[in-house]
């Protein structure tokens, strides 16, 4: 399922259900449009600081009620943290795809045209 914006930072939730039908185990959540996607692109955006992204974070987890109350600097540090080790383990451009809470990267085809 892919209903984010194109180009818009995800993060994954926080917290998910228990549902087993529910798909909340491998949604990414649009930072902009606040929509699910399990398809993301892996990107390079220097023009980003750590306290900028930490501080966008921060307002998308308040402002969709994902925490309560302001989040401890400690806490938010290491979510933001564990997003970014997440994604050095890929190149920018990489697709990827979660399922059954794994990352797979999806390859693109070769154009028959080169070959």
């Amino acid at each position: 399922m892919c209903f984010a914006l194109e180009g818009e930072l995800v993060m994954r939730p926080p917290v998910s259900c228990d549902c087993p039908d529910c798909p909340c185990e491998r949604d990414m959540i649009g930072l902009g449009s606040r929509s699910g996607t399990t398809t993301f692109t892996v990107a390079d955006l220097p023009e980003i600081g750590l306290g900028e992204y930490r501080e966008m974070l921060r307002g998308e987890l308040v402002t969709c009620g994902w925490v309560l109350d302001e989040p401890d600097e400690v806490w938010l540090e290491r979510f933001a943290d564990r997003h970014l080790q997440h994604a050095a383990g890929f190149e920018p451009g990489d697709v990827l795809e979660i399922g059954d809470d794994r990352r797979v990267v999806r390859r693109p085809l070769p154009d028959p045209s080169t070959q």
